[in-house]
């Protein structure tokens, strides 16, 4: 098992909190890795020896976000207890989001967030389904899961008209229908 450093661990976790941080203050495009550096106090040549641009840092850092929201709950077999850290790291994390999944200037922040949630569902699909559905048919599940996923989370975030508790509440009983239908049923679609 290699062996994480802790140095780039760290320079990780500034930047994304840097960036979430920028966020809060303005929107996306207005951000550049001068900025994100000086808030984190790193070098910007430290900032390119791990990502490419601010729209990689991004991408990773909405990863490493809905990676520690689902990880936890008894190993991600608990789907309630994801769900409901999911949308707790979302209400925590509100303007973020909201910059993310609403802000209508940059379209490419709500598909790095949507992508990244396709591939995490393609896996947990993957892992979960029947061994014999097709790839194709795993991509189109995710999608449509993603899909309602990211409209309930907008919804959410522009109307802020219910708790995370009881959004958690509901959307694992309209994901368990579709999920028996797709996983179960996937290899007649």
């Amino acid at each position: 098992m290699k062996k994480e450093d802790i140095r780039i661990t760290r320079t990780y976790k500034l930047l994304c909190n840097a960036l979430v941080k920028l966020l809060n203050d303005k929107p996306f495009g207005k951000i550049t890795v001068t900025d994100i550096c000086r808030e984190a106090m790193i070098n910007r040549s430290t900032f390119y020896d791990h990502f490419e641009d601010k729209y990689h840092l991004l991408t990773f850092g909405i990863q490493d976000m809905l990676e520690e929201a689902t990880a936890t709950p008894a190993s991600r077999g608990d789907l309630d207890g994801i769900w409901l850290n999911l949308l707790r790291n979302v209400a925590d994390l509100k303007v973020f989001y909201r910059r993310v999944l609403l802000d209508g200037d940059d379209e490419s922040l709500r598909i790095i967030f949507h992508e990244r949630v396709a591939q995490d569902l393609e896996k947990h699909i993957m892992e979960i389904g029947d061994p014999d559905l097709p790839y194709t048919k795993v991509v189109i599940i995710s999608e449509f899961i993603t899909g309602s996923i990211v409209s309930i989370l907008r919804w959410w975030l522009r109307t802020d008209r219910v708790t995370a508790e009881e959004l958690a509440d509901v959307i694992p009983s309209l994901m368990e229908g579709y999920g028996k239908y797709f996983l179960r049923n996937g290899s007649d679609m």
